[in-house]
């Protein structure tokens, strides 16, 4: 019995040790909405355009530079300036799983292969690209004051010309599309006017046009649309009839980014804020002014929200998820697996990196005196090694698993009498 209590002991002591540590690798920066880093590799150049995907955030600012940031460590990957063959402002980013389109000012849209970062075609389109967006077969492209084009990602040949009845003083500001639909905001130069046009993609007909006026950014989420606009507000749309869930009131002047996930609506303003909303009620949860002048884009993953402004700075601002004390926990000793870099050079305490060593040899001492057996002191030393240098494919799960049948075993060997 009293080995028994013992092993509980000692198991108990293994999973407060690695908690521990799990923490003390991930405390710094994920208070709720803090600032994680400031990218500031644009100089004097104005932040116009973000995009990003897994492994990298993609900056595109007024000179014309295109900037690829590792999301790792934020390290500057690579640097492209396109004014050899276009001159003109990145007003608009979107990427893909092989390619980042780059569109500017001056009519064109720039394709970079991300294999190795060369540009392997440039389009010249019918106006200014303000916004791109894609699907599986097709390219789409706002033009400013000529509507919406359509490039096929075959050959990429403009396929489609879309005339939206503008004004002509109104200009396409945003596109975004899903299975179904292409949908297109316009602004008015003066007063108030453009709309939200909602295309068949069948046949590129407009089906519907919502008198959602001065539209500056859509987003999609789900059964709906998110309008930002110069009023300062945020329209939601429902997709399954067109009509107005609810309007978004936070700002006091034009919204001219909208980003959406699961948990919140992210509303950039040209009064320098972006304001956090909670989608359950749509109550502020938090208005975030690092920025010093207004927002021009925003994107995000599961981790953190990337903020462009015109201050020539982008900030990445750590995202807050709502968790149960069992979830952080869980989540945690998760984290403490997958974001272990691959060598143990990563720790930047040196008191942190004894610890890992004494932790490591104590525990492997223990095992091999408690279980009598010197090859399972010997495969634990392995296993703590193989988990703190992070070989590539452990995956979290496996990390956690062999943990728990290891402290199974000695609990178990312990109470078995000699």
């Amino acid at each position: 019995m009293v080995n028994k209590q013992i092993g509980l002991i000692f198991v108990v002591t293994i999973v407060f040790s690695l908690s521990f540590i799990s923490q003390s690798m991930i405390a710094e920066g994920t208070d709720a909405w803090s600032l994680e880093e400031i990218i500031d590799y644009a100089g004097d150049n104005l932040i116009l355009s973000l995009a990003e995907d897994d492994n990298y955030l993609y900056m595109g600012d007024w000179h014309p530079n295109f900037y690829v940031v590792d999301k790792t460590d934020w390290s500057l990957e690579e640097s492209i300036n396109i004014s050899i063959i276009d001159t003109s402002p990145i007003h608009a980013l979107h990427t893909d799983d092989n390619y980042v389109y780059l569109g500017t000012t001056d009519t064109y849209i720039h394709i970079i292969d991300k294999s190795d970062w060369s540009i392997i075609e440039t389009i010249n389109i019918s106006g200014r690209s303000d916004s791109i967006d894609s699907d599986n077969d097709y390219l789409y492209t706002s033009l400013l004051v000529n509507g919406v084009e359509i490039i096929d990602k075959t050959d990429w040949s403009i396929i489609e010309t879309l005339d939206l009845n503008l004004e002509p003083d109104e200009r396409v500001r945003s596109v975004r599309v899903d299975d179904n639909y292409l949908y297109a905001g316009a602004t008015i130069t003066d007063g108030i006017g453009g709309g939200l046009f909602i295309i068949d993609k069948t046949d590129w007909s407009i089906i519907e046009t919502i008198d959602v006026f001065n539209v500056r950014d859509i987003d999609i989420v789900d059964n709906y649309l998110y309008v930002g606009t110069e009023d300062s507000n945020t329209y939601i749309i429902d997709k399954t009839d067109w009509s107005l869930e609810e309007i978004v009131e936070y700002g006091t002047d034009t919204i001219r980014a909208v980003h959406v996930d699961n948990d919140y609506l992210y509303m950039g303003s040209i009064d320098d804020n972006t304001y956090v909303v909670d989608k359950t009620d749509w109550s502020l949860e938090e208005t975030i002014d690092y920025a010093d002048d207004l927002i021009t884009d925003i994107v995000a993953d599961d981790n953190y929200l990337y903020i462009g402004s015109y201050d020539t700075n982008t900030y990445v601002v750590n995202k807050f998820v709502e968790r149960t004390p069992i979830e952080r926990g869980i989540d945690a000793i998760s984290d403490f697996f997958n974001n272990l870099p691959k060598v143990v050079y990563f720790v930047s305490s040196p008191t942190l990196y004894i610890t890992l060593v004494v932790f490591t040899l104590v525990f492997s001492v223990l095992v091999a005196y408690l279980t009598k057996k010197y090859l399972f002191g010997i495969l634990s030393m392995l296993f703590l090694i193989f988990v703190f240098t992070r070989i590539d494919w452990l995956p979290s799960w496996m990390g956690l698993i062999s943990i728990v049948i290891l402290s199974y075993i000695i609990y178990t060997r312990i109470g078995v009498d000699k």
